[in-house]
């Protein structure tokens, strides 16, 4: 019997569970694994009438002899209105985990991430946690719900799902004075769960941060990626330093609005990277802002936004506010200025403007707009060479249980969902071909499964798609009796509720194994309840037809590299540096470029690289370090923009937490929230106590994407 509603443990039974989700001694965007994230230290919270306090307990457990650790929500489900997570605390999810956040708290919170070092992590693909969001409007009145709640230097939220029920209320909000160190945000998605995000609200606002990365995120309604000040805030250093990657918006105001009311900050407001933003029946794929409200407007210099691209319905609605231009040229035509200053209209069309942009400050490259019929039929050539691809079905069908057993649907119009029993069970199957690629030998970095809903009865269920490993079925022949069995679960999502709404599943990985396999990729999908669900089948209208859409990888530029078995190569070093040729320390062959002390002069510097027009860059090294006998005793990898005028450190490694001396490691350091240019310059710098101390680098390769 359990006398205590959390548990402690050793690391091993975590590491096994969160295998995928470590990272060890690589900075990942704007977070730096701390120490405490893998000590060692695991409590486990079970659902009770009071999670709070037991999270509590663990927390300060933790806390108090382990300077923090790792606590892991059990499967079931839990209700609660407030958490507030503490310095060197990680939050993580066994799969099947269900949160309802309630309570009459105006500032409920599901996390409070107030404290640097601190992580919330889900595991991606069908086990990640359900949150559902409060019904606001009709339950809390005028409350305002945050589900995370941010003020630290160095967080990260990943593989995170919320359920909305039409919520006010940003479901991430990024605030206070951040200082120059920051977070991740990755895998963070909103799901109408009956209603959709509040229009006004968004799954995330930045207010005032720095060094933030964000990367795959999604949301149902409002806005998704929302940098925006509140009004006439004001921090030491702004909004500065943010790079987000994949941001989708269904169905909302717009998937990237920037807008910053504060003014220009002390610190400056800069260096804003944003790519492929897409939006599927919104208002807009980017809205740059230009509406003064009290005094200077402010700038967010070198904001570079590229790959925008948004597909309209002929039913889709979007707001044109006075003032703005909209890019590309050949959308202005759709637009009309209103009279009223302050006045917003719904407009409706075919065709709508891509991006909303009239401010100098902010380019944008690559903006896109597509009718329906036009961007999910296949073969349209406009979007046929899109990155993304889709591609529908070679074959699919349902088949139905009880009297139906022998009976074939493969001619149908249609797929079916629901888990009824007796004559009223349905399972969908589909079969992809990764021959339909325009390259097929091309690297994959993402795959999505999209269904669109015929029609639906109630709401509730959670669909889930497994892998089928069969791939010889065939499409007229297949019945209940003969149906191939079912592999692993891939991913699973809320049901739709009405006709139209789009599902979505990530079978990312399992994708890439067969189409580096056969080629040939089989799925089913399965109902949790027994509600009847249809979708669009291959026999539907082009625009109705399921996808399974592929996002090609970036290939890689080697940019240069370094063995240093000839010389210093593409690296000057200051006067703390020089060719080691000892062989004890050189990762292979006899020399190393060796570094000491801790001066101006203890670096090693390329020369200016051509990276204009690269967005990502990748070091890969070997290391070892001598003498370095102090834990104060570090080396840091920098990046200057600007010939080398200034530097920005990226990562850095110290004694005792990312190495020990006398041994030698690999280390990879991606690159990716800063402007390149061809003035772009790399650099290492040793932080040493004196000239015994030495950090000593071979086979340096630097890519760039």
């Amino acid at each position: 019997m359990k006398t205590s509603t959390f548990a402690s443990t050793s690391i091993v039974g975590l590491a096994l569970l969160f295998a995928g989700m470590m990272i060890t001694g690589t900075a990942w965007g704007g977070y730096t694994m701390p120490a405490s994230e893998n000590n060692g230290q695991v409590r486990y919270l079970y659902p009770s009438a009071d999670t709070e306090a037991d999270f509590y307990a663990a927390q300060t457990d933790l806390r108090n002899n382990y300077g923090g650790g790792t606590i892991v929500f059990t499967s079931g489900t839990y209700t609660y209105s407030w958490i507030e997570i503490k310095a060197d605390i990680h939050v993580r999810f066994k799969p099947g985990v269900t949160i309802y956040l309630t309570g009459n708290n105006a500032k409920m919170l599901w996390f409070n991430v107030g404290a640097n070092n601190s992580s919330v992590e889900g595991l991606p693909g069908a086990d990640m946690p359900k949150i559902f969001l409060p019904e606001q409007i009709s339950v809390f009145g005028d409350i305002q719900c945050h589900a995370i709640g941010i003020g630290s230097s160095n967080f990260k939220v990943k593989n995170l799902e919320f359920y909305t029920r039409g919520s006010w209320g940003n479901i991430i909000g990024i605030g206070g004075d951040s200082g120059m160190s920051g977070g991740l945000i990755e895998n963070v998605h909103s799901i109408a769960y009956t209603k959709p995000l509040h229009p006004g609200w968004s799954l995330i606002q930045a207010a005032v941060c720095a060094n933030l990365t964000v990367r795959n995120i999604s949301a149902d309604g409002g806005y998704t990626l929302r940098l925006e000040q509140d009004l006439g805030q004001v921090g030491t250093y702004g909004l500065r330093n943010i790079y987000a990657e994949d941001i989708v918006n269904y169905n909302g105001r717009g998937a990237v609005v920037i807008v910053p009311n504060g003014g220009v900050l002390s610190g400056g407001n800069q260096n804003i990277t944003i790519k492929k933003v897409r939006s599927y029946s919104s208002s807009w794929g980017l809205c740059v802002g230009d509406k003064t409200y009290n005094g200077d407007l402010g700038t967010y210099q070198n904001t570079t936004v590229s790959d925008v691209e948004c597909h309209y319905g002929l039913d889709s609605q979007f707001r044109k506010y006075p003032e703005y231009s909209y890019l590309p040229a050949d959308q202005l035509a759709l637009a009309t200025d209103m009279v009223q200053a302050d006045f917003i209209e719904f407009m409706n069309g075919p065709s709508l403007g891509v991006v909303f942009n009239s401010l100098s400050w902010c380019t944008v490259t690559g903006a896109r707009g597509y009718d329906f019929p036009a961007s999910y039929n296949i073969a349209n050539s406009a979007a046929s060479t899109a990155n993304p691809f889709g591609f529908s079905p070679n074959a699919d069908v349902y088949v139905r249980s009880g009297i139906y057993l022998n009976t074939n649907f493969g001619a149908q119009n249609k797929l079916a969902c629901s888990s009824a029993g007796g004559d009223h069970s349905y399972e969908s199957y589909l079969k992809f071909n990764f021959s339909n690629l325009p390259d097929p030998s091309a690297d994959v970095s993402k795959v999505i499964l999209r269904l669109k809903c015929a029609g639906a009865g109630g709401g509730g269920n959670i669909h889930t798609v497994y892998f089928v490993s069969d791939d010889a079925w065939k499409w007229s022949e297949m019945i209940w009796n003969t149906k191939p069995a079912r592999g692993v679960a891939m991913d699973s999502s809320l049901q739709p509720v009405v006709a139209g709404q789009w599902i979505e599943f990530d079978v990312t990985e399992q994708a890439i194994t067969e189409k580096n396999g056969d080629g040939k990729f089989s799925v089913v999908i399965v109902s949790s309840g027994g509600n009847y669900v249809t979708y669009h089948s291959d026999e539907a209208a082009a625009a109705d037809r399921p996808q399974l859409v592929v996002t090609i990888e970036e290939p890689w530029t080697n940019i240069q590299y370094d063995n240093f078995e000839s010389g210093l190569g593409n690296w000057t070093v200051g006067s703390e540096g020089s060719l080691y040729t000892g062989g004890t320390y050189a990762a292979g062959g006899s020399n190393a470029l060796d570094l000491q002390d801790n001066n101006e002069n203890s670096v090693a510097t390329t020369a200016n690289l051509a990276l204009s027009g690269y967005e990502t860059i990748q070091v890969d090294f070997d290391y070892a370090c001598e003498s370095m006998d102090d834990n104060s005793e570090d080396f840091w990898l920098q990046i200057s923009t600007d010939g080398g005028a200034t530097y920005t450190t990226v990562e850095e490694w110290n004694l005792n937490d990312e190495f020990v001396n006398n041994q030698f490691y690999y280390e990879s350091v991606t690159i990716f929230n800063r402007p390149l240019s061809n003035q772009t310059r790399l650099r290492f710098r040793c932080d040493a106590s004196g000239n015994a101390d030495d950090v000593y680098l071979d086979n340096i390769n630097v890519f760039a994407q």
